[in-house]
């Protein structure tokens, strides 16, 4: 209790919330909700499909990559950096799906990324 009533021996000025930290707090909320919803989907029992995955992370590139290139949203650089080391995450997991056996069949089997693989032999 004392050292709420003497201002020595609180937290000094630097540690205190300012107006940049809640501005930072509400951007990394706005970057990270695609990744929120996605996770309560595949969280859902039996509603996990290895293509619901790989359409997931096209979601996630592709926000992260309007992330990035956005000049509109005054993202922090470290923001966007973070950004950077998620999307070179996602490209790496996405060149493995397409290493997988069990990912080719189902790209075969998932009637959206059917269509996709015969308008691409064509």
């Amino acid at each position: 209790m004392e050292w709420q009533k003497d201002k020595q021996l609180g937290p000094s000025r630097e540690y205190h919330i300012n107006k940049d930290d809640l501005d930072l707090a509400s951007d990394l909320v706005e970057i990270l909700q695609p990744f929120y919803e996605i996770t309560l989907q595949l969280s859902t029992p039996g509603a996990a499909r290895i293509a619901d995955v790989v359409v997931f992370i096209d979601q996630i590139t592709s926000h992260l990559s309007t992330t990035i290139s956005d000049k509109k949203a005054e993202y922090p650089p470290a923001l966007r950096n973070a950004c950077r080391a998620g999307l070179q995450l996602t490209n790496k997991y996405y060149t493995l799906t397409d290493c997988l056996p069990i990912y080719r069949v189902a790209k075969v089997l998932h009637p959206h990324l059917k269509m996709s693989i015969s308008n691409s032999t064509k």
